[in-house]
């Protein structure tokens, strides 16, 4: 399966859209502004576009030994047909030591095969939580993915 050969996903708005929820400026993200807008961002960016090519490894390579402690790899999976995407950037904390990023992800997934996410339906989005921070290493990372819980 090649997304980019999917007539009804190409008919989608495919760009990542980036927020900052401080500010209020919203742009889209793309490989000449990308590095403007931080090391976190730039972390999420290539989330998405691993997602999108369906590259298990490379999207596994975005996460710190602290996200692995409690969870396992991602499993090889297709291609993601992903389409309105939104990077929300929250806050960013200076910890002991190192800085802590906090964002919200979302975007639907075009037909979705449940080979990526099965807590989604087809056209559907679900609002994701991330903390990155540099606290393992030099690079920034992927801490923690925390789902939104809607009480009734």
């Amino acid at each position: 399966y090649n997304v980019f050969k999917d007539d009804a996903y190409m008919q989608q708005v495919r760009h990542i859209e980036y927020q900052n929820a401080q500010t209020g400026e919203t742009i889209i993200l793309d490989d000449s502004n990308l590095s403007k807008y931080g090391p976190a961002t730039e972390v999420l960016y290539e989330m998405i576009q691993s997602i999108i090519n369906g590259n298990a490894d490379a999207y596994n390579d975005l996460f710190s030994s602290n996200y692995y402690k409690e969870n396992d790899p991602e499993e090889p999976f297709r291609m993601q047909p992903l389409y309105d995407i939104r990077i929300t950037r929250l806050k960013e904390s200076d910890m002991a030591g190192y800085t802590m990023y906090e964002f919200d992800v979302e975007y639907k997934i075009c037909g979705n095969d449940g080979t990526f996410r099965t807590d989604i339906g087809h056209h559907e989005s679900r609002k994701q939580h991330f903390v990155l921070s540099d606290s393992t290493g030099p690079d920034v990372l992927i801490d923690q993915i925390n789902q939104y819980v809607n009480k009734r």
